[in-house]
């Protein structure tokens, strides 16, 4: 099994424990052990990802390290890591790689992968007793601005409310400054 960890420079290896890190594992391997199906879903995945999680379930720690060699042989791939019943699997694409081993992970890098929130468009969602009710949500409105020179007030009521934004103005300016 050492043999596997050997294609991989110590660099490189690093670098993608680093990139593997946030991942969760995609596949799992139950106790039948490896199927076509297994190795199947580990192939998609790899073609999808190029450095994806395994997880198997097996108790005894000799037959987890054969399954992983066996993975590695049949589908070419290069064991990264191999800690417990995790393993960390990278096959990179014949055209275009998505990861380079030998740069290290950082935010900048993650971010090719993964698309930014910003260029998520959100979607339409309405609320399902709205939706229910033919109604869709709709923008709150501010409350209309009362406009001091209105006609409908008397010159009294103008007045009480210009020395009212006075204080209040006034007192903002004394918080600020204190």
């Amino acid at each position: 099994m050492s043999e596997l960890f050997t294609l991989l420079s110590a660099l490189e290896r690093r670098n993608l424990k680093a990139h593997a890190h946030h991942l969760d594992p995609v596949v799992m391997i139950g106790n039948e052990g490896i199927s076509k199906a297994v190795l199947k879903a580990i192939d998609l995945q790899l073609l999808a990802h190029e450095l994806i999680k395994v997880r198997i379930f097996c108790e005894d720690r000799a037959e987890r390290a054969l399954m992983a060699q066996q993975i590695c042989e049949q589908l070419q791939t290069h064991l990264v890591q191999h800690i417990g019943k995790l393993l960390v699997l990278f096959r990179p694409h014949a055209q275009k790689s998505k990861i380079d081993p030998t740069l290290p992970y950082s935010t900048a890098n993650a971010a090719v992968l993964k698309p930014s929130p910003a260029s998520v468009k959100p979607s339409g969602h309405i609320a399902k007793k709205l939706l229910a009710a033919g109604k869709t949500l709709s923008k709150r409105k501010s409350p209309p601005v009362k406009d001091p020179t209105d006609e409908r007030r008397n010159p009294g009521q103008i007045a009480q409310e210009y020395r009212k934004a006075a204080q209040r103005a006034s007192r903002r300016g004394a918080r600020r400054a204190r």
